[in-house]
Parts: C-alpha cells; sequence; structure tokens
C-alpha cells in the first residue's frame, strides 16, 4: 500500500492506493483525512488493506477512470 501525501491550507489528506491488478496500474483505495495528527477513519489503513484483497480478487470492484 503507498501513500500520497495532500496539504491544502492547514488541511492534510492522505491517499492510500496500490500498484495491480494490471501492469503500469495504480489504484486508489482510500481517502483520509488527518485532523490533529489523528486519521478519520482512523481505521483507513486496514480498510486500503481490505479493499486491495478484494481487487486482487474479483476486478468486479475496480472502476475504470480515464
Amino acid at each position: 500500500i503507498y501513500e500520497i501525501r495532500l496539504r491544502k491550507h492547514k488541511d492534510y489528506y492522505r491517499l492510500f492506493g496500490c500498484f495491480g491488478s494490471q501492469e503500469k496500474e495504480f489504484t486508489l483505495l482510500i481517502l483520509v483525512d488527518k485532523v490533529a495528527g489523528r486519521l478519520i477513519p482512523k481505521n483507513g489503513v486496514e480498510i486500503a488493506e481490505k479493499r486491495r484483497e478484494l481487487i486482487f480478487q474479483d476486478r468486479r470492484y475496480i472502476d475504470d477512470f480515464v
């Protein structure tokens, strides 16, 4: 799982994603807010890991965005 950190003014965001399930494909799994040093939702990493498992099991969970 990869983490992309974004900042807009005083707001912090984390995009969690992964490469796969096809070559040269990056899939965004969840957007997480960071407020006062805490992630919202606080189980964002676990959600990303579960979603990653789903896309490798069954591509029906993926929507293409061009």
